[in-house]
């Protein structure tokens, strides 16, 4: 370990050796002055291994707990994904004993992208968890799922500072949807994978420009979401008007894995073009997509929305959406 490091454990009388040398094994290769180590903690083959450590296998009974609890899956979508597939961007952390707290970290500009899950029955890990992380990476941002998140308890209890909140809002599928017809001139079709990719990626930047994670979508990251597991080809649905993309709905449907909950769908992505707002576009641009996820057998849809977009949470709140969570975006600097 780096001499840094090593001052920096010394220093630190909270916490066991053992605790940090755990985590500063978990740690990311990315911090190049940490050597890569054994972790003491035991492996598992059952989870996918990702650099510099793979998370053991009691982190699928934490992550069950904290959905009970909060009524929310505690980790996004990326990170959902770390855990089935060999993926090189993320690193898992955790202190001993490795049965109470996990985070998983991936590299950005600058800092790291964080997320956390903590058994309800012992916060205090979480937030213990998190401190070590702010300790160990001066810049970062943590992504908290839900107002009863472990992640916003150990971000509030550490005072890092709210950066964004996304609401989380829903609208019942159960009644019927009559889909109005597009203005004159538009015209509904099928996205075409590599024929309207150039044209979308940059209907994206320009839609989410205020918002990079979403805005600075490469083809790359396009490509992975048009053949990840849920994509559905039939349910991305873009607004033509003589020949160019005026505007897109993607749609995702989620099934609960239960026979007897009902499926839900997603406005995964929508957005038009700023030349063609108030034209008339986006209402039945979003029925169209909520008519098929109906179809589909979706009972309910949501969508995430910046609390600061209130032109966009109003027009979502006229199509039937509340407010029922939030997401939560902190950020530290030390």
């Amino acid at each position: 370990m780096c001499d840094a490091c090593e001052q920096s454990l010394a220093s630190n009388t909270k916490r066991s050796s053992a605790q940090y040398a755990t985590l500063a094994t978990g740690l990311f290769p990315m911090q190049q002055n940490l050597r890569n180590r054994k972790p003491q903690v035991d492996m598992t083959q059952d989870l996918h291994r990702v650099p510099g450590s793979r998370p053991p296998l009691e982190i699928a009974r934490v992550m069950d707990a904290e959905q009970q609890f909060s009524g929310r899956r505690p980790l996004g979508d990326r990170m959902r994904s770390a855990l089935r597939t060999l993926s090189d961007e993320v690193n898992w952390l955790w202190c001993d004993p490795p049965t109470q707290a996990y985070a998983v970290a991936a590299p950005r500009r600058g800092g790291i992208d964080l997320e956390l899950v903590a058994d309800p029955t012992n916060l205090s890990a979480g937030i213990e968890l998190l401190d070590l992380v702010c300790d160990r990476m001066p810049t970062g941002r943590l992504w908290t799922h839900g107002d009863k998140s472990s992640g916003r308890t150990a971000a509030e209890a550490n005072g890092l500072e709210k950066e964004r909140e996304l609401w989380l809002m829903s609208r019942d599928l159960t009644d019927p949807i009559t889909v109005p017809q597009p203005p004159a001139g538009f015209r509904f079709r099928l996205f075409r994978p590599g024929i309207d990719d150039i044209s979308w990626l940059e209907l994206n930047r320009k839609a989410f420009e205020s918002l990079p994670d979403q805005g600075s979508w490469t083809a790359a990251d396009l490509q992975t979401r048009l053949t990840a597991d849920w994509y559905d080809p039939n349910g991305f649905f873009v607004a033509d008007y003589d020949g160019q993309l005026a505007g897109f709905h993607w749609t995702k449907m989620e099934t609960s894995g239960s026979t007897t909950t009902p499926a839900t769908g997603e406005v995964f992505l929508i957005a038009t073009a700023e030349e063609y707002r108030g034209s008339g576009i986006s209402e039945p641009l979003l029925l169209a997509g909520l008519e098929y996820l109906q179809r589909q057998g979706a009972h309910q849809a949501h969508l995430f929305v910046d609390s600061s977009n209130s032109r966009a949470a109003s027009f979502y709140a006229k199509s039937g959406f509340e407010h029922r969570d939030s997401d939560r975006c902190f950020g530290w600097k030390r």
